[in-house]
């Protein structure tokens, strides 16, 4: 029996990876960190990853955010902030494809590792 099939023999061994498409931007983002915080728990066999979907024109990575802190404004970029631990910030779509094969071959690698 070969080592890939053996992942599904028992339960504990099954493992889900959960992706997310998307252009990123995240109104509810401390609610959703908990959501997340609880979706990936101890045990719970669950890898989120997020592909964002960005521009070179309007990317994430020059977005700032505001909090406020005592009071006093303060800007913070929006990707030191990202609700999800794995992402990836794509920006050419055409390679959405090699991205997701990359993807899944990395975590099946992990995975098996476990």
């Amino acid at each position: 029996q070969s080592q890939s099939l053996s992942l599904f023999d028992k339960p504990e061994g099954l493992h889900q990876l959960f992706l997310i498409v998307a252009d990123g931007r995240i109104n509810e983002g401390d609610a959703m960190k908990s959501l997340i915080h609880d979706a990936l728990a101890q045990g719970s066999g669950l890898m989120i990853v997020f592909i964002i979907l960005d521009t070179s024109k309007n990317s994430l990575l020059e977005v700032q955010t505001v909090d406020f802190v005592n009071g006093s404004p303060v800007l913070k970029k929006y990707m030191d902030s990202f609700p999800f631990p794995y992402y990836i910030l794509l920006r050419e779509i055409q390679s959405l494809p090699r991205t997701l094969a990359d993807l899944i071959r990395q975590w099946v690698e992990v995975t098996l590792q476990q």
